[in-house]
């Protein structure tokens, strides 16, 4: 079966998040924008602060720190804008800084099979 990528690909640019980050591991549900699917997402983090390491990975979380499993987005600071592509399972992804912090993210764009 052939997939259309171009009638697949959703732009958004959906403020989803915005708000102190959690320091935890937490779910970022964006299934009120892609459904409750299993799609690869774009988003983009943008921090008014250090906000240390910042960490997306596929919900449910099973996998440990160490795997490479993880996406390590960037050392967010004062603001820079780091962008990241990660599966989402069921429309949702699980995130975390390492640093406490006020972080706005956006879905930029998804792709849905």
């Amino acid at each position: 079966m052939e997939i259309n990528a171009k009638k697949n690909f959703v732009f958004s640019g959906v403020n989803v998040f915005s708000g102190t980050s959690p320091t935890t591991w937490t779910d970022l549900d964006l299934s009120g924008i892609t459904s409750a699917i299993n799609c690869i997402v774009m988003l983009e983090f943008e921090s008014s602060g250090n906000a240390g390491k910042t960490k997306v990975r596929a919900n449910p979380g099973e996998v440990i720190e160490s795997s490479s499993g993880i996406t390590v987005v960037a050392d967010l600071i004062i603001g820079e804008t780091a962008f990241v592509i990660v599966k989402a399972n069921l429309g949702k992804v699980e995130w975390r800084t390492t640093i406490a912090v006020v972080v706005d993210i956006y879905l930029t764009c998804f792709w849905k099979p």
